[in-house]
């Protein structure tokens, strides 16, 4: 039960009405002023994949979205990394969060790879950690040329470790072209995994997507102990 404040616990049937929360959510002004304002949690990538789309749609005023927009929050899927010659740099961690800034969008002469140029800043570090710099995404339709130019690369590297070069030169090329590339996701649905450990002001769970966690119940009531308790004020559950 909510109290006069609109804070608590409600729960939901009706689907269409608790989606329509959620997205009044994060149209409001609230989110725009504070990111951590509402969230939507999951179990399975495909609810939250299904949900961002949807989000982001409300929240564009638009069907066709492009894969990224100007102002747009993402989440470090793995460690961004700036490659200096014999070092490597971490420049945003896994699970750190960024605002972009600026999207562009250009093709490599060399592998054809169409790829988003985001210039992005790490927004919610300390101040004098915050760092504004420009990531490289691969595109969708882009990701298979991703893939086989690394089988390829791949190939060559093992080609001359068997020609007697040793593994720190022979793979340096294969490392230099991972760490060339930057993988992120979308910041208003997330998993129960990926939730732990925040709080939001605000939290959407989707019981029925944790439901389909059925060959454990420990583990379905430990992950829902942890979706439950996430929001600081207001938990809306869709049964």
């Amino acid at each position: 039960q909510t109290n006069e404040a609109g804070d608590g616990i409600e729960f939901w049937d009706d689907r269409d009405g608790y989606l329509n929360h959620l997205y009044t959510d994060f149209t409001s002004d609230s989110y725009k002023n504070d990111s951590n304002f509402v969230r939507a949690i999951c179990y399975t990538n495909k609810a939250v994949t299904a949900l961002n789309i949807h989000i982001r749609r409300k929240i564009y005023g638009k069907r066709d979205v492009a894969q990224f927009e100007k102002g747009e929050n993402l989440i470090v899927d793995k460690s961004i990394v700036k490659n200096m010659g014999k070092y490597s740099k971490v420049l945003y961690d896994v699970g750190e969060r960024l605002r972009v800034k600026k999207v562009d969008k250009y093709v490599d002469d060399e592998s054809g790879i169409e790829f988003w140029n985001l210039r992005v800043e790490n927004y919610e570090a300390d101040p004098k950690d915050r760092y504004k710099g420009v990531i490289k995404v691969v595109t969708k339709e882009s990701e298979w040329k991703y893939h086989v130019e690394l089988k390829e690369i791949s190939d060559r590297c093992k080609t001359k470790i068997r020609n007697g070069y040793s593994k720190k030169d022979a793979w340096t090329p294969y490392f230099q072209f991972k760490d060339e590339w930057a993988w992120v996701k979308y910041a208003y649905a997330t998993t129960t995994h990926k939730a732990q450990g925040s709080t939001f002001e605000r939290a959407y769970v989707i019981e029925r997507d944790l439901n389909k966690l059925t060959w454990n119940d420990d583990e379905r009531n430990r992950l829902k102990y942890v979706a439950f308790t996430r929001p600081s004020k207001l938990l809306r559950i869709l049964h």
